[in-house]
């Protein structure tokens, strides 16, 4: 399986006079902490950027000095949730060379249906999916098809090993991730409330069904 470079396209802001590596860093982070949190529950039109410095705790102004503008903020968003999908399938990858087959697949699929669960991440896509346009195809062709695709290998590759049931590898991928969003939204029911430790027990269950139909 190729690697893909998930690196994002928003380079550090470097014009600028020299600052405090470390507090840049932690700036940034809190920033794009919020405006994870802003951009899946409002969506890019729904959410200010005084909400986002209001949650970071920062002034306005410093949110243009590292990403520009409000756009430039979505993006580099969008990269710190969706590109932690592919960090996450490189890692997974490569974690597992040594492993046999079956231990190698399963592995990564677990992995894949544990940080698709998130729900800040199913959030921000479908946000940004109901608003459709330019970020809507952006998001789809940077981070989400690429993530898509390799779990897709991953799928056919496992089908042709004989592990995984014989369907059509778009829809092995539909029901990883439609396990994800039901998954993810747990919580909100009565009695739905996620204990710590069980979402490896489910993720684990579900590629089981779907590798030996357990």
């Amino acid at each position: 399986m190729a690697r893909i470079d998930w690196s994002g396209r928003l380079p550090l802001r470097s014009s600028k006079a020299p600052r405090d590596a470390s507090a840049d860093s932690e700036t940034q982070e809190r920033i794009l902490d919020a405006a994870c949190h802003e951009f899946s529950h409002g969506g890019y039109r729904g959410t200010t950027m005084r909400e986002i410095a209001e949650r970071a705790g920062v002034g306005h102004p410093l949110i243009n000095y590292y990403f520009d503008d409000k756009d430039g903020l979505w993006r580099a968003a969008a990269e710190r949730l969706y590109g932690e999908v592919g960090r996450m399938l490189d890692e997974s990858v490569e974690a597992t060379r040594k492993f046999d087959d079956e231990a190698r697949i399963r592995h990564i699929l677990v992995e894949f249906v544990l940080i698709a669960s998130q729900s800040r991440l199913l959030s921000f896509l479908v946000e940004t999916s109901e608003e459709g346009g330019e970020r809507t195809r952006w998001l789809w062709e940077r981070w989400v098809k690429p993530a898509q695709d390799r779990i897709r290998e991953i799928v056919e590759e496992g089908q042709a090993l004989g592990l995984i049931v014989k369907a059509n590898p778009e829809l092995v991928y539909q029901l990883l991730t439609g396990f994800s969003l039901a998954d993810s939204t747990r919580a909100l029911f009565p009695g739905g409330r996620r204990r710590r430790g069980d979402a490896r027990t489910r993720a684990e269950e579900a590629v089981a069904f779907l590798m030996h139909g357990e």
